[in-house]
């Protein structure tokens, strides 16, 4: 079914493409030394391979491993605790999955080998089935087309099977079922199409709009979106399921209004668009560009005197230096020293003269008491 309605526009179908991400490998078999002496230190520490060590230095000279975090490891929620020894004690442990069936386990203790498997326990069976359960799937996105210009296609994906779309322009129900949506657009300036359905598994109404004023919905995949080879920052958005800085000379690509899809920051768009996800940046503290939302190191870091921008009581630290300040808290790499010119005795700013700027400088070192 068709409908016309106001004002053409045309539109590109973003397509998904995966992103690579290069993941450092979790042991390097070059760091274990079975020769290495660590200190007899009880500070555990999770290794990225899963084992908990004594304390770090265990872990890098007897696992190899090149990542940890303080602490025991843990296991998630809803573990399947299958094959796993807690020991011949008749201590009630809890409830947990024992190859998908939920079991009271006895044992002498939580941690084996190292790692923590209390998250896997519950106090009762009911809460260990929901474990089971399959969350539900609420996804709805818009694919916008146009051959001409003046007919424009509305496809609805990632729709679960069991529910009916109804399609909405403005305030008008415009058609109720189908996964596509056909509609024109000839004198309205301000517009916009919904596809929405009712679930209460998802928390009641699920919908997703696209305006031809505020453009697509946020977290719409630019992935395989051409906005030309302008240098212009356009802002934050998804792409291929991850966050990144997008360029480009608009916002409109083949009449769609793609603004909608675009972030201030990086960390707003992760914070809807991928939450739990990793935000790369500065990780190191002591650096001029320190990210403390950062969760992983994407080699940015600058360190003083290079590439920070410095407050006040930034200076020339070094005495021996000819622009010397005593005030200075913070080296900024300012300093500049006298050329070792013998040739030119009293020459103190190398420019094969003794002048002015000479005596001024001498004078400015008058009364300093040298070692």
């Amino acid at each position: 079914m068709k409908h016309v309605f106001g004002l053409a526009f045309a539109a590109t179908v973003a397509a998904t493409i995966p992103v690579h991400a290069q993941v450092q490998e979790c042991v390097d078999v070059s760091l274990i030394n079975p020769e290495a002496v660590c200190p007899a230190v009880v500070d555990p520490v999770c290794g990225c391979d899963g084992v908990t060590y004594m304390n770090s230095c265990e872990a890098q000279t007897h696992g190899g491993v090149t990542s940890w975090t303080e602490g025991t490891c843990a296991v998630e929620s809803c573990t399947d605790v299958a094959g796993v020894d807690f020991g011949e004690c008749d201590f009630v442990l809890g409830i947990a999955q024992v190859n998908g069936v939920c079991q009271t386990i006895s044992g002498c203790d939580y941690v084996v080998n190292g790692v923590d498997y209390s998250p896997a326990f519950f106090e009762d069976e009911p809460t260990c089935t929901m474990c089971n359960d399959v969350p539900p799937e609420c996804g709805l996105q818009l694919l916008i087309s146009t051959e001409d210009g003046m007919w424009y296609t509305f496809e609805a994906i990632d729709v679960p099977a069991d529910v009916e779309l109804t399609w909405w322009i403005d305030d008008f129900l415009a058609q109720t079922g189908g996964l596509v949506f056909e509609a024109g657009f000839d004198f309205n300036p301000f517009w916009s199409v919904c596809a929405q359905y009712e679930s209460a598994p998802c928390g009641g109404l699920v919908e997703q709009c696209y305006s031809n004023v505020d453009g697509v919905a946020p977290c719409t995949d630019l992935a395989g979106v051409d906005f030309g080879l302008c240098e212009m920052a356009m802002g934050v958005a998804n792409v291929g399921g991850t966050c990144q800085f997008v360029s480009g000379c608009g916002s409109y690509v083949g009449g769609v209004n793609y603004a909608g899809a675009f972030f201030d920051s990086m960390e707003s768009c992760m914070l809807q668009c991928n939450p739990g996800g990793t935000l790369p940046g500065c990780v190191y503290p002591e650096a001029c560009n320190f990210n403390p939302l950062a969760t992983e190191d994407d080699g940015s870091c600058t360190f003083p005197p290079f590439g920070c921008g410095f407050s006040e009581g930034a200076g020339c630290m070094y005495p021996g230096a000819l622009n010397y300040d005593p005030w200075a808290l913070v080296d900024d790499g300012s300093c500049q020293f006298a050329p070792d010119n013998t040739d030119c005795p009293g020459d103190v700013d190398g420019d094969n003269t003794v002048g002015v700027s000479d005596i001024l400088t001498l004078l400015g070192q008058f009364g300093a008491v040298c070692d």
